[in-house]
C-alpha cells in the first residue's frame, strides 16, 4: 500500500508538499500522506531518482520528524530505511 502510493512520484516528483519541519536541510524534503503515515522523500537529481528518507507515523509528536534529518546525515536512504519502516508497520 505505501509503496503503491509512491509510484506516481516517478512522473511527478514535485507533487508532494515541502516538509516545513525539515526546511533547514539542503536536500529539500517533501512528503505524501497515506492514511496515518507521512512518506518523506527528496529528489536525488544527480542520480535521477527519488529517495525515501522516512515513513513517519503522524500520530507521533511532529517534532520527531526531525529524526529524518539524522538519517540523511548518516547516508541512509531508500534501500536501508524503507524495508525497516515497512516491517515496523506490518507490511
Amino acid at each position: 500500500m505505501i509503496i503503491d502510493h509512491t509510484v506516481g512520484l516517478e512522473k511527478q516528483a514535485y507533487i508532494g508538499q515541502k516538509e516545513e519541519l525539515l526546511s533547514e536541510r539542503l536536500l529539500g524534503f517533501r512528503y505524501l500522506v497515506l492514511k496515518s503515515y507521512k512518506i518523506i522523500y527528496w529528489i536525488n537529481e544527480p542520480k535521477n531518482r527519488i529517495d525515501i528518507a522516512h515513513v513517519f507515523d503522524i500520530r507521533q509528536d511532529p517534532f520527531k520528524i526531525r529524526e529524518t534529518e539524522q538519517a540523511s546525515k548518516n547516508g541512509a536512504g531508500r534501500k536501508s530505511l524503507l524495508p525497516t519502516m515497512l516491517q515496523q508497520i506490518g507490511r
